[in-house]
């Protein structure tokens, strides 16, 4: 008798709930029953699996998707052949009747077959209603699970530091937005540079303390009005990529990371802002910020730099990376610092066409005058999605 655990896999489904059970129940032997029309996903699932030390992947079979006959035959053959001294049976990627399959199996045999409940952060088992809680997946854990590699822009102590600045930019209001806009309009270049503007440009009093602000946080100095216009000095290309959009992110970020569920515990399991991922040619699709919840994954895009952010192909720019690492199975946010239009404005049609097509991929919108609601939102997202993951 071999004195280690084997854990029979069925899939044919998704394939992060089958790697969750794995991880979150440590066997050190896996096999595989393989619905006979999904065989790139057992392949799949096995280059993560892979990556798990001492785990040991042995024999895989390909059965009929919609006959429980055959996987039910499948699982005492592979039990058999291994001889394990304990087996585990996962029916959490499969079709409804494989997992009748395997279930009927576990039950007659008295093994235990276990269903992945991310909603709820548990792994259940079916036959004695015993749970185990899943283990906390990191972003880069996550983007394993489908073949991609984490690549990040910025040390996550960079964005830390600038997460007060952040906080006190959303807590300024449409000051800072028109503040901010300017410096994205006029101060692009390389390196330290002093950027004079000739046009009008009246300050209102609390536009003034935002570019005082912004000079106390060494962001930009030498702000002054001169006849016709004003000038002021970008120290470098980081202040810059900040005050033109990352300003955003980092607040998304440090809310994410803020979160506390009631044992007082980090609410997501992991956060992580600003990196990029590899797609299908090798090409780099950036992540503004993602976050883990329950082995699930939450992807917010942010666009600050745009006067007019309700364009279709913001949308299908955060869709199309999501669909690198699950598609329906993330939950999708696109935020903006813009406020949402005025009933009965000019950009009122343009903003309810937006709303339409983020409903129609779906995608929750969060507007400028949301933002200081933005924990809310990211817990109700986590929890109870608009849009329900498969």
């Amino acid at each position: 008798m071999n004195e280690k655990t084997l854990m029979l896999v069925l899939v044919g489904g998704r394939s992060t709930p089958a790697v969750l059970a794995v991880l979150a129940l440590k066997p050190n032997i896996v096999g595989f029953i393989t619905s006979n029309d999904q065989p790139d996903q057992e392949t799949e699932i096995k280059k993560v699996l892979e990556q798990i030390p001492d785990l040991e992947l042995s024999i895989s079979e390909s059965v009929p998707a919609f006959d429980k006959h055959p996987t039910y035959e499948a699982c005492s053959r592979i039990v058999q052949a291994v001889g394990a001294k304990q087996v585990l049976l996962n029916a959490a990627s499969a079709t409804k009747a494989m997992a009748i399959g395997m279930y009927d199996y576990g039950r007659k045999h008295d093994f235990p077959v276990y269903y992945v409940d991310t909603m709820g952060n548990r792994v259940i088992d079916l036959v004695s209603s015993e749970e185990h809680p899943l283990p906390g997946l990191t972003v880069a854990d996550f983007l394993s699970c489908f073949g991609r590699q984490l690549h990040e822009k910025r040390s996550e102590e960079v964005w830390d530091e600038n997460a007060p600045t952040a906080q006190t930019l959303v807590d300024m209001g449409s000051p800072a937005l028109s503040v901010l806009s300017y410096v994205r309009q006029y101060g692009g270049g390389k390196g330290k540079r002093t950027k004079t503007i000739r046009r009008s440009y009246e300050p209102s009093s609390d536009e003034l303390e935002v570019w005082a602000f912004l000079q106390r946080q060494n962001l930009l100095s030498g702000f002054e009005m001169s006849p016709g216009g004003f000038r002021f000095t970008i120290p470098n290309n980081d202040a810059f990529t900040f005050l033109s959009g990352g300003w955003l992110e980092s607040y998304v970020g440090a809310i994410a990371k803020g979160l506390r569920n009631q044992n007082n515990d980090p609410f997501f399991d992991d956060v992580k802002i600003g990196f990029e991922i590899p797609d299908r040619t090798g090409a780099k699709k950036e992540v503004d910020v993602g976050m883990m919840y329950g082995g699930q994954f939450i992807h917010v895009s942010c666009k600050s730099g745009s006067e007019n952010p309700w364009k279709t192909q913001y949308l299908d720019e955060l869709r199309t990376v999501s669909s690198l690492v699950g598609g329906n199975f993330c939950s999708r946010i696109f935020v903006t610092a813009q406020p949402e239009p005025a009933k009965n404005s000019g950009g009122c049609r343009g903003y309810q066409h937006f709303l339409k097509q983020a409903k129609d991929r779906k995608i929750v919108v969060v507007t400028g005058d949301q933002l200081l609601e933005m924990s809310q939102v990211l817990q109700k997202e986590a929890t109870r999605p608009t849009f329900p993951r498969v």
